[in-house]
């Protein structure tokens, strides 16, 4: 064998390659998450036994233990070279950055190192192994099974994203029927270039033996800081880009994406020196870490790590409701909801103890909105391997979306969308079910304050299972100051009556108590305030953002009134009705409904807004004057 040495392939070809990797540029704007969301997917998807470890600890080593460093520190003055003779301005301020940290004595160095592994199997220089799936693939995964976490092997670029050289070294011990044997190669993504000798050549480069560019697989040829004594992997990303908070900004995606596996006791961390250790023990207490949501704040990702709080929350609470069902052309789920004051209304899909998505928006449903519904938080999980696979097979390379788009088969896509939408429906079934305010979005009963101790706005008490399911109760709230509230015509009052004559009773007000001024007494008005007419069960159901299904019970009969507010925090707006539809002579006039009801019969209609509406609304009901 030559020398050992880091040498970049021949262009023979000529091809121009700049910095725009495609595989790297997926992950540059959250480094930091990407990095540890792919490291963690892979020691899941590695595991021989659990739970597995993954360690992620920063080495400042010396520039002259760096294999290849010399051949990289010209390598990288060549490009700076031509960057500021022709490059761009990216270009430039790369190659600037690059020669700064590469020409130091100590480079810091990020090691990625799992265990209870299998460690990348070998031979490292067979096309077929996972060690040059990983290696010297693109486009191609190392997994071996159809519901490991990866599908694409784009993330293995991830860790070139935290690298100011893009340089990064594997280092492997796995085993062989005759025992274990040890790999180690270098890489180098850089651009393409002429070497100092004249030569062209590709943006990609490789440390090890030259001769086909094959990896070391004596440890004996390598340094000590390099080699792995048990098995399992080690990628090693050379000028790594740490910050001062690296650790805690690490450890923000390790809680709030893998919450799941570490609850389960599939997977530990261990970040930094012994700074933070995540495992199934210190999970509770990390999720409500200050400084850990602070790191969160600053790479804004504090919602993702609310998120895992309340999720995992749900995971454990003794008040979520959990449900296995099957989806056709999907498989089985295991749906858990937690219906709590505070919860933020989100839906999260976790596969492989990994959260992968809280909307399935390319099936038609972002998950963003839920009207009528109570605070709540739901956890949806695959139940089996068919379910995991096809989800798989679904998700992007970020593997936070899935998408029918993945599919070649026209066939297939059309199959899975209908199978997805049927998860969708399942998902909105068991929302309904478990979070659905009962007895109406909002009831106004101020004119029945005085029947309580405490008078102000009553709100409906949820009935609980022993309770008769046709009988609300009410109980007092605290008084507040009332909200300032729009007139609403049913409670203006009437005008003057006539005045009255000499020794004569006033004429009839028109639509009020009469005020005369005249000797007479003055006439009583043929329509004052209008009476409340109470109605019992209110609900309602959004159909479209102009369009809801309304149901309630009257509690008397008559003509009546029904108008419609949408209610903000500090004030209250009426819904105009444009038509409506449902019931006897259900009719909309000058924007409220006119209808005749029966007594304790319960009433659906439908009615259109002429204006779009997606928020709470509350329903008024006043006897009509003929």
């Amino acid at each position: 064998m030559t020398e050992i040495r880091l040498e970049f392939l021949e262009n023979q070809a000529g091809e121009v390659e700049g910095l725009g990797h495609a595989g790297i540029e997926t992950f540059r704007d959250t480094p930091f998450v990407s990095c540890s969301r792919e490291a963690g997917q892979n020691t899941l998807d590695a595991a021989a036994g659990r739970p597995v470890r993954l360690v992620l600890r920063e080495h400042k080593v010396q520039a002259a233990e760096i294999p290849g460093i010399e051949k990289l520190r010209e390598t990288i003055e060549s490009c700076l070279r031509a960057a500021r003779a022709t490059g761009s301005e990216k270009d430039r301020d790369y190659f600037e950055n690059a020669h700064d940290v590469v020409t130091r004595d100590v480079i810091p160095v990020l090691e990625i190192a799992d265990y209870n592994t299998t460690g990348l199997e070998g031979p490292p220089n067979d096309s077929g192994s996972k060690f040059h799936a990983l290696v010297k693939s693109s486009g191609k995964s190392n997994k071996s099974t159809e519901t490991s976490g990866g599908s694409f092997g784009i993330g293995k670029n991830a860790t070139f994203a935290v690298s100011d050289l893009r340089t990064v070294f594997y280092s492997t011990l796995y085993e062989t029927p005759d025992g274990p044997r040890f790999a180690l190669q270098g890489k180098v993504q850089l651009v393409s270039h002429r070497d100092t000798d004249g030569t062209e050549r590709t943006a990609k480069g490789y440390w090890g033996h030259p001769e086909h560019f094959l990896a070391v697989e004596n440890p004996a040829l390598v340094p000590e800081w390099l080699r792995r004594e048990t098995k399992g992997t080690s990628v090693f990303s050379i000028g790594f880009r740490g910050r001062e908070d690296w650790i805690d900004r690490m450890t923000v995606p390790l809680l709030s994406n893998f919450f799941a596996a570490v609850d389960d006791g599939d997977i530990e961390f261990e970040v930094g020196d012994s700074a933070r250790t995540v495992n199934s023990e210190t999970l509770a207490e990390l999720l409500e870490d200050s400084a850990i949501e602070e790191a969160g704040e600053e790479a804004s990702h504090g919602d993702d790590i609310r998120l895992a709080r309340q999720l995992y929350r749900c995971r454990k609470s003794d008040n979520a409701v959990t449900k296995r069902f099957r989806v056709d052309d999907l498989g089985e789920f295991t749906a858990k909801i937690l219906v709590e004051e505070g919860m933020p209304k989100r839906v999260a899909i976790v596969r492989n103890g990994m959260l992968i998505a809280q909307s399935l928006e390319h099936f038609g449903d972002k998950f963003a909105r839920f009207p009528g519904a109570r605070d709540f938080v739901m956890l949806v999980e695959p139940a089996d391997d068919e379910a995991s696979k096809v989800l798989k097979s679904l998700e992007n390379p970020q593997h936070n979306a899935f998408s029918a788009g993945r599919l070649d088969d026209p066939a297939k896509q059309k199959k899975v969308t209908r199978a997805m939408k049927q998860l969708i429906h399942e998902i909105r079934t068991l929302i309904r079910e478990n979070a659905e305010i009962t007895g109406g979005d909002a009831v106004k009963l101020d004119e029945l304050g005085e029947f309580f101790a405490d008078a102000g706005r009553e709100e409906a008490r949820v009935p609980s299972a022993e309770d008769d399911p046709e009988t609300i109760r009410f109980t007092p709230a605290k008084r507040v100051e009332p909200k300032p509230k729009k007139p609403l015509a049913r409670h203006s009052e009437g005008e003057e009556g006539g005045a009255g004559h000499e020794e004569g009773a006033g004429g009839a007000g028109t639509v009020g108590k009469g005020g005369g001024s005249g000797a007479g007494e003055g006439g009583e008005g043929t329509r004052g305030q209008q009476a409340v007419v109470r109605l019992a069960t209110v609900r309602n159901v959004e159909k479209t953002s102009k369009v809801r299904k309304v149901f309630f019970t009257p509690d008397e009969a008559g003509d009546i009134e029904l108008t419609f507010l949408a209610t903000g925090v500090y004030d209250e707006t009426e819904l105009r009705v444009a038509n409506a539809t449902g019931a006897i002579s259900c009719t909309a006039n000058r924007g409220r409904v006119e209808l005749s009801v029966d007594q304790g019969a319960r009433v659906e209609i439908e009615v259109t807004f002429d204006e779009d509406y997606t928020g709470p609304v509350e329903v008024y009901a006043v006897r009509r004057a003929s």
